[in-house]
């Protein structure tokens, strides 16, 4: 629910908190961008990671399936997630 969700920004436009369940899942997905790309590099991000979960967990957010192989697709599709979760979410000033 975005009425209930925002993010906070400091005087130097930095997010500094994710306040409600579609700002943390904002924050998530960004999260899950970069560990994609270790995970395809063959860095583990953490422990029990693998490409094939954090594909799954791609899929889970933007309701496409991908595939060992649809790693650069999965992460432009959640670049563009985040892209539009973040330009609908209210952005408050602190």
């Amino acid at each position: 629910m975005i009425e209930d969700s925002f993010i906070s920004y400091d005087e130097q436009g930095r997010a500094t908190s994710f306040v409600g369940t579609d700002a943390v899942k904002l924050y998530q997905a960004a999260v899950l961008v970069q560990a994609i790309k270790m995970a395809g590099q063959g860095i583990v991000a953490t422990r029990g990671f693998t490409l094939n979960k954090g594909l799954k967990m791609a899929s889970q957010i933007t309701g496409r399936a991908y595939y060992r192989t649809d790693a650069d697709l999965a992460i432009r599709d959640l670049k563009v997630w985040i892209a539009e979760m973040r330009d609908a979410l209210p952005q408050v000033q602190r």
